[in-house]
């Protein structure tokens, strides 16, 4: 899942609609409208957003926000990096995919699971 702007034409207007949200595609390929903001613009770009600029690598992945907050990925398109104005979180990941750990300038944060279940978050300096 990543949270992505997603076009749908808009019937009977010379515009867009865009979906943003995590919902992943249902099993038919058709993406859920529920827990999404509707977005419907006279403009089709989708690198603005409320006053936001947004920029995405070649594999539609959200790179820049603003120009202030980055992201950076792995090959499983996992984010590995988040600075925002000039702060560095780092995320590790396990084997499954699942999310183990998050360090903030020496603030960090584990993840504990139990049968591929999150369970509990330690946090250490707070």
């Amino acid at each position: 899942m990543l949270a992505r702007l997603h076009k749908e034409p808009a019937p009977h207007a010379p515009s867009a609609s865009w979906f943003f949200g995590n919902a992943a595609n249902d099993a038919n390929g058709n993406l859920p409208h529920r827990n999404k903001t509707l977005l419907t613009t006279a403009s089709t770009d989708p690198t603005t957003l409320r006053g936001m600029t947004l920029a995405y690598d070649s594999l539609n992945r959200l790179t820049t926000l603003n120009g202030s907050t980055t992201y950076a990925y792995n090959a499983l398109n996992q984010r590995t990096s988040k600075t925002v104005n000039g702060i560095t979180t780092y995320f590790v990941y396990g084997l499954g995919g699942e999310l183990l750990a998050e360090t903030t300038a020496g603030n960090d944060t584990d993840y504990v699971y139990l049968d591929g279940t999150p369970l509990a978050q330690v946090r250490s300096n707070q």
